[in-house]
């Protein structure tokens, strides 16, 4: 059994855009009486297996708050709901890749917020990882439905995420944060297992991890900063890789990439 921490470390670091924000933009939500956005889902290519046995057959389900701007692109997508897998990077990467008729008011667009709902049935099948234990794996079996709900205003005001799609987190050098940036703040904290070597030593102690929690909230370019030992310090990794959070914001407008550092502690019991 493991303990997990977070730790925001107070010397918190934020990422530079490759490329500057636009100026405030105001937001609203079908609450302020606008006809609300629609979706015009993108046709992407997705891995999609043939056949599953039906006992083995189950529904994912995720949701992500964004902002359909006034020309009916999406911007600053965050989860609200998360599966935990690598299905997330897909999820993320459909949504992007959608575009919408905008919401209006009085017959003019208008930016809104809006949720992002994906269900996807997927294929959940047991393997063995590196240390024998069974792990689950999922496959999907068929393409995400994708429908839009409102939601409360998460803002009155925002500025759009800078794009990061080309962003290298493992070669940019993040200055110093200011104040005006707030951590992010976890949404899913899956904790990690002891390997089978480290538990028949009885090795345990804290592992330090730190990663770039990027402008959707995914974890990016893990790295062990303080190792135990080196079968426990990839059970860190692979723990904090499924982390998510609700991204850090500047000016409380923008969500942008901040570096944190992660305790993870072993014990024993």
């Amino acid at each position: 059994m493991c303990l997990m921490a977070l730790v925001l470390c107070a010397d918190i670091e934020v990422l530079l855009h490759a490329q500057g924000s636009a100026g405030k933009v105001r937001v609203y939500s079908v609450e302020d009486g606008i006809a609300a956005p629609e979706l015009l889902p993108a046709d992407l290519p997705l891995p999609v297996m043939a056949k599953c046995k039906t006992k083995n057959q189950r529904t994912l389900h995720t949701e992500i708050a964004l902002v359909v701007d006034d020309e009916g692109q999406p911007h600053n997508l965050s989860f609200l709901r998360s599966t935990g897998v690598d299905f997330d990077n897909m999820v993320l990467r459909l949504a992007a890749a959608n575009r919408f008729k905008p919401a209006t008011s009085d017959g003019k667009p208008v930016p809104a917020w809006q949720a992002l709902v994906d269900d996807f049935s997927v294929c959940e099948e047991k393997i063995k990882d590196s240390d024998g234990h069974k792990i689950l794996t999922y496959r999907l079996v068929a393409p995400p439905v994708q429908t839009l709900r409102p939601i409360r205003r998460m803002a009155n005001d925002v500025r759009y995420a800078a794009a990061q799609s080309l962003t290298d987190f493992s070669k940019v050098d993040p200055p110093r944060a200011g104040g005006s940036t707030v951590a992010p703040v976890p949404l899913l904290t899956p904790e990690a297992e002891f390997s089978n070597y480290a538990r028949k030593k009885k090795i345990q102690g804290e592992c330090l991890v730190t990663l770039v929690v990027d402008a959707q909230g995914m974890p990016q370019n893990p790295r062990v900063v303080r190792s135990i030992e080196t079968s426990l310090d990839k059970k860190a990794l692979e723990a904090v890789a499924r982390y998510r959070f609700k991204p850090a914001m500047k000016d409380g407008l923008e969500p942008v990439p901040i570096l944190i550092t992660i305790a993870v502690n072993f014990r024993l019991y």
